[in-house]
């Protein structure tokens, strides 16, 4: 009997021991993807702003490409004599 419950004993270690090296293996593993979630996050918040730059450099392109155009088409008509109807766009002629 005695023989019996030192080998239950034992064997409970064993087991004991096995889950606890599991367990910190698998918390090991959760550290380095939970770093890897964080350096994915800080990479997407970069590329975030890096977009919103572009976005706004875009609308200013834009912008100074249809007041290219406007000031062009106000030189052509003042030169020609010829004047366009207003138009949504450029509504100050």
């Amino acid at each position: 009997m005695e023989r019996k419950l030192h080998t239950a004993t034992t064997k409970n270690e064993e087991i004991s021991n096995q889950l606890k090296s599991e367990t910190k293996n698998k918390e090991q593993k959760l550290a380095k993807l939970e770093e890897k979630i964080a350096s994915l996050t800080d990479l997407c918040a970069q590329l975030e702003k890096e977009k919103h730059i572009e976005v706004q450099k875009t609308t200013n392109q834009k912008q100074l490409i249809d007041q290219v155009n406007f000031i062009s088409l106000l030189i052509f008509s003042r030169l020609t004599g010829i004047f366009f109807p207003k138009t949504q766009k450029n509504n100050i002629i």
